[in-house]
Formats: structure tokens, sequence, C-alpha cells
């Protein structure tokens, strides 16, 4: 039941305007269906097709109001219901479904491989003295990328962790994944954040590596801020986000 109603709710945001012109044809054929009806009844000379054509002329009536009963919901869905929603979803939907939990964990696996490849690096330098101080510095500067993004398809890699920023800054990294339906990206004040805050509005396009949202951070209170990219899939279910810790203010 909670996945139908918002399915229910997507389809008529996509279809609103089909909708809409269904009503509004409705509405158009009832007007008529009055119109010859009331001309009818006045014509008419017998009590009978009077009553015939009053009838048909109240049911008419009815059914137009019907329409626009049909088109008020459709408004109250696609305009106050459908955004709502979509901001709500990934905070809503606390258990995703049992196959998007095959993907982080095959995708984890990739990175934590790269960290262990590059130690043998430093492993076969040590001969000398002055080599040996060079791939203390590499094996740290390659895992921080592999542990920054455990999915290539939901990743933040500007700024990075830890970097300090201020002004407006462009948000970027890559938001593509299965079945793609948006993207948001929020901002969380403190190590641990209570509430989170969206930076813009939810974005319909994948971006596979490039601008995701600019964020203008002017007079906002210097400090500890995390930074929020959530993907969702068609289906309304969405992986781990991934978080960046930044320190706002010169």
């Amino acid at each position: 039941m909670e996945q139908i109603i918002p399915r229910m709710v997507n389809w008529i945001d996509q279809y609103a305007l089909v909708l809409y012109g269904i009503c509004a044809l409705g509405v158009l054929i009832c007007l008529r269906t009055i119109i010859v009806k009331r001309r009818e009844r006045r014509r008419s000379i017998f009590k009978l097709e009077r009553e015939v054509a009053l009838a048909r002329e109240s049911q008419a009536f009815s059914m137009t109001f019907l329409f626009l009963g049909i088109i008020l919901a459709i408004t109250a869905v696609k305009f106050y219901m459908a955004p709502s929603l979509e901001a709500v979803t990934p905070t809503i939907t606390p258990t995703p479904t049992w196959f998007l939990f095959t993907e982080p964990p095959t995708r984890a696996v990739t990175p934590t491989a790269t960290p262990t490849a590059a130690p043998p690096t430093a492993t076969r330098r040590p001969p000398t003295p002055a080599a040996t101080a060079t791939p203390a510095t590499q094996p740290t500067a390659t895992p921080p990328p592999a542990a920054r993004c455990p999915n290539p398809g939901v990743c933040i890699s500007y700024p990075a962790a830890n970097m300090r920023i201020a002004g407006v800054i462009e948000v970027r990294g890559s938001a593509t994944i299965d079945q793609f339906q948006f993207y948001k990206v929020e901002y969380g004040i403190g190590e641990n954040p209570e509430q989170w805050h969206s930076i813009g509005d939810i974005r319909r396009q994948p971006v596979p590596d490039g601008v995701l949202v600019t964020w203008n951070a002017t007079g906002f209170p210097p400090g500890v801020y995390k930074l929020r990219l959530t993907v969702v899939d068609i289906t309304g279910n969405f992986g781990p986000p991934h978080e960046v810790r930044v320190i706002l203010g010169q």
C-alpha cells in the first residue's frame, strides 16, 4: 500500500496534461448537453419529454461538477502532493528493497581492492632510504577517494572531505544509477546533523561527472557542515547516500 500511493501520485503528475485535456473535453460535452436539453425542454409540448430532457440536463450538470472535481484533485496532486512526496521520499523509505542491497556490497568491494593494491608499490621501493619516504605519502593519498565514494554512481567529488570552503561553491560529482528518477543535494550543520536542508530543487537529469548543484553559502555561520547526495530510482528506492564533511569559513 505504501508503494501504490506514491506510484499513483507519480503517474498523475506525469500525465496531468492528458488528464486535464480529458476532463476539459468532458466539461465541454456536458455543457453542450445542458444547452441542447434546455432548448428541447423549452420546445417540448408533452410533459414526459420535458421530464426526460430535465433529467438528462441534471445528469449533465452532475457530470460537469464531477469533471471539475477531478480537475481540482489533479491540481492538488500535481502542485502539492507530488513535490512534497518527492522531497520526503528519501526519508520516508527506511528500508530499500532487497535487490538494492546487492549493488552497494559489490561496488564497495572494488574500492577496497585499490588500497590493497597500492601498498605493494610501497614495499618494493624500501631498498633505498630515500624511496621509503615517498611511498609513505602515496598510500595515504590513494585510499581517500575509495573511502569517499563506495558507489561511483552516488558520489560527491568536490568539495573534498574536510576542505575549507566559503561563498558560492559548485558541488561536483556523479548522480547516475540504473532506473534513475531524481537526485537531491542537502546540507546539515555539525558533525551529526539532526536536520537536513535541500540545496536547490530536485534534479531529474542524471549527472555522470559534473556540477550537481551550486550552493551559495554566503552569510552562513562558520563551522563544520555535512553535504549529502541521495539518488532515487523510479521505484522510489535509493541506496546509501554519500556524505562529505566540510568546514565553512576562511
